[in-house]
């Protein structure tokens, strides 16, 4: 399991992508589904992904950027 943290990106209808995990390395993963308990901007989870294949594509910063496709197989919220 890594550490990562919850960012919600916004709608996905305004250029955002929807929640995303970002890891300590700075690099960030595109859940295909993250279960409601999680979905909160700033949320410390342990999580393990796989990847699903493909990108999805957002503008949410304000450069186009290509974040790598996952399913989570686990997550639990960070309890340090």
């Amino acid at each position: 399991m890594t550490q990562a943290i919850v960012v919600d990106t916004k709608d996905l209808s305004n250029e955002g992508c929807g929640y995303l995990l970002l890891y300590q390395d700075s690099t960030f993963e595109k859940p295909n589904t993250l279960p409601s308990a999680y979905r909160y901007d700033g949320r410390k989870v342990w999580v393990k992904t796989i990847k699903s294949g493909g990108a999805s594509i957002c503008n949410w910063d304000g450069s186009n950027k290509y974040y790598d496709n996952v399913n989570i197989e686990e997550i639990r919220n960070d309890l340090d």
